[in-house]
């Protein structure tokens, strides 16, 4: 007994003695969620994925998020282009809301990139509903939180058991994702070409969508057994302005929208 608070602080989860934590964690026989995520039907294909009625699009850079990502000009192409294609509106927000239900997709960016506190379990139960709503959670890394305590804590306790590998490549090396590395059967990524990755993290567990050339996965998809779906990505600058989001001759712009639209007929 006395070494399991030890053994939980190496794995980089949750862990608490109380009989809270271990709910939240989604203690059980698979560890709360399917590995299927609707990739590619996995092992678990009872799970049926619950999709969203919101209209608005969220990126939550509180929590330690990384604190250039705050102004919205970080994302202006992709705000843009979301409401050009869609109609929904992107928000920025750095202070917790407990009202995600207008929300079809909530990105966390980068949390623990400059510290911050763990979520509350009240912060943690609001994106139980939301996702329990169809509302899809992604949480986005890049090269230097990739062994973020904070991502690693939510997604754990969201009953999840993807996460990051903690590794990163050279800050200059670029995933160009290609071909079958791209999960053809998942909404996210069916019918694209290419995508690119700028140093992502390394991503683990889940149903891998999108791979490096090199095996590593650098998104994963669940679906939780609560409802909705959770993605691990290794990179925000897939989607930001100083990556390739707006490049013609790559499906970054398909990437984003599919992010946030989670239609079944996608």
């Amino acid at each position: 007994m006395t070494r399991l608070p030890l053994l939980c602080l190496l794995l980089a989860t949750a862990c608490s003695a109380d009989d809270d934590s271990d709910k939240a964690a989604g203690a059980g026989g698979d560890g709360g969620a399917s590995d299927s995520g609707g990739a590619d039907g996995g092992d678990g294909g009872t799970i049926e994925p619950v999709y969203p009625t919101g209209t608005r699009v969220l990126l939550y850079y509180g929590h330690g998020g990384y604190s250039q990502v705050g102004d919205a000009g970080g994302f202006t192409d992709f705000d843009d282009h979301i409401k050009a294609t869609t109609g929904w509106n992107v928000d920025h927000r750095s202070d917790w809301t407990e009202d995600l239900t207008d929300y079809r997709m909530v990105a966390f960016l980068a949390m623990g990139h400059d510290g911050g506190d763990l979520l509350s379990e009240a912060e943690l139960e609001t994106l139980r509903a939301a996702s329990a709503r169809g509302t899809r959670l992604v949480f986005m890394a890049d090269v230097e939180s990739c062994d973020s305590a904070v991502m690693a804590d939510t997604i754990a306790r969201l009953g999840s058991t993807m996460g990051y590998t903690g590794e990163a490549p050279d800050p200059t090396y670029i995933a160009a994702v290609t071909g079958d590395d791209l999960n053809a059967n998942h909404q996210l990524t069916a019918g694209l070409g290419e995508v690119r990755f700028q140093a992502p993290c390394w991503v683990s567990g889940g149903s891998p969508i999108a791979r490096a050339s090199n095996g590593n996965a650098v998104v994963a998809s669940q679906l939780l057994d609560t409802g909705g779906e959770v993605l691990v990505m290794g990179d925000f600058g897939v989607i930001d302005d100083a990556g390739n989001f707006s490049r013609e001759d790559l499906d970054n712009m398909a990437f984003g929208v599919n992010l946030v639209t989670v239609d079944p007929a996608l």
